[in-house]
């Protein structure tokens, strides 16, 4: 095989790599397309097509290190279209931490956050019901269902937020 071929090849792999996290946002499987997007990070660090630079990128969370990551995350500027993506892993990387409380005003933030229909908001949203509801309290869930329902673009998604 010539080099032509295998610099193709890897390029192929790369395009590959991210259109699964594509098509699994697509078909709204918000969990796998966040977990393969988080898997084509790890691959290509440096890629362009990525949506964080790669300073601001969770390798630091890969390695374990949830604060380097999490100053990372929060050095994001508000208004950006990275902002709720970095929100939502900053709320992961608290959780990884088992800083519970950290976690939850994280993801609360993301209820301030737009545009509204953003996947990482979503998934941030749910993450933080999912938590409330887990410690047996039902405050703010309305609030946070009412955005659930009203913003996200899957059917189901904004069936389970309203049944909640």
């Amino acid at each position: 095989m010539n080099s032509s071929n295998v610099t193709r090849q890897n390029a192929l792999a790369k395009d590959a790599a991210l259109n699964v996290a594509l098509c699994y946002k697509k078909a709204f499987r918000l969990d796998e397309a966040i977990k393969s997007y988080q898997n084509y990070l790890l691959l290509y660090p440096g890629d362009p097509k990525s949506l964080l630079s790669p300073s601001n990128r969770d390798p630091e969370a890969s390695k374990g290190n949830y604060q380097s990551a999490i100053s990372d995350f929060e050095s994001i500027p508000s208004g950006t279209a990275e902002r709720a993506e970095a929100q939502y892993r900053i709320g992961d990387a608290y959780q990884n931490l088992h800083e519970e409380a950290q976690a939850l005003s994280a993801f609360q933030k993301l209820l301030s956050i737009g545009p509204c229909d953003n996947e990482f908001r979503i998934a941030g949203l749910l993450e933080l019901a999912k938590n409330i509801e887990g410690k047996g309290s039902t405050q703010g869930l309305s609030t946070i269902y009412g955005s659930i329902a009203s913003c996200s673009k899957n059917q189901q998604i904004q069936l389970l937020a309203q049944q909640n």
